[in-house]
């Protein structure tokens, strides 16, 4: 999945930490942050939640971040 805005990265959160059963008030303590500031980000209402956040939220739901050049990515889609 590529994901270019923070609004995509809050709904993949969002949709993983449902599909896992776990609740906001959980997660939000387990990596160090207020539920409320958890709600917000899965809302898509924070523009800037921090690389650190993000790191440890993927962290927490065992997924992982790949990074590519951008002319690689757009020639591996137009060869899909």
């Amino acid at each position: 999945m590529i994901l270019s805005r923070v609004d995509e990265f809050a709904a993949l959160l969002r949709d993983q930490r449902q599909e896992r059963g776990i609740s906001q008030a959980k997660m939000a303590e387990d990596i160090g942050v207020s539920r409320r500031w958890l709600v917000l980000l899965e809302q898509g209402k924070i523009e800037n939640p921090g690389f650190e956040s993000i790191l440890k939220a993927l962290h927490y739901l065992e997924l992982v971040v790949s990074v590519q050049q951008r002319a690689r990515l757009l020639a591996s889609r137009e060869d899909d």
